[in-house]
């Protein structure tokens, strides 16, 4: 069972009444959620690279659970291990390329860390499919474009010219 399908049990069986569901009643519901609360506690405690170890334990057991990749994510970048992060992120991206928050969330990833710019374009372009109309994403695409605009290497026909050089030659040190 996924991390999303556990926490929306629990919550709808808060919802309806039933007695008040904290984490440590969850504890012992599935192994995965065990490590994930565990990653939450050692992040809240300020241990990213703990919870980082933690969570990929966790993915380890459920490799195909786009919640629990998103969180691995969020914790390499809470940890600054950047490139981690980044590679977390476009796999979650693949687990899940129709939802909104995932595309939004690795755009401005890449945006605030001046990292892959062009990947957070192409995350803005995602998200942009999914809600064309949504004013907030189109910013995120625009900035994204410029990111990445800014950032390309210029054509080769658009590199200058490099200034002629004599050759080296030592006898010409040695002669004056």
């Amino acid at each position: 069972m996924s991390l999303r399908r556990v926490l929306a049990v629990a919550a709808l069986i808060a919802a309806l009444g039933a007695a008040p569901v904290r984490a440590c009643d969850l504890v012992g519901s599935s192994p995965v959620l065990d490590l994930y609360l565990r990653a939450v506690q050692l992040r809240a405690d300020g241990d990213n690279d703990g919870a980082a170890a933690v969570l990929e334990e966790a993915r380890r057991l459920a490799s195909d659970d786009p919640d629990l990749a998103l969180e691995v994510a969020r914790t390499y970048a809470a940890a600054r291990r950047y490139g981690a992060a980044a590679a977390a992120y476009a796999e979650v991206a693949q687990l899940a390329p129709a939802r909104l928050d995932v595309a939004l969330e690795q755009a401005r990833f890449h945006l605030e860390h001046a990292f892959r710019v062009r990947a957070a374009a192409d995350a803005a372009e995602r998200a942009a499919r999914i809600a064309s109309g949504d004013p907030e994403v189109i910013n995120l695409l625009d900035r994204a474009r410029t990111a990445a605009a800014l950032a390309a290497e210029p054509e080769p026909s658009e590199m200058p010219t490099p200034l002629p050089t004599r050759p080296y030659n030592s006898d010409s040190f040695n002669s004056e």
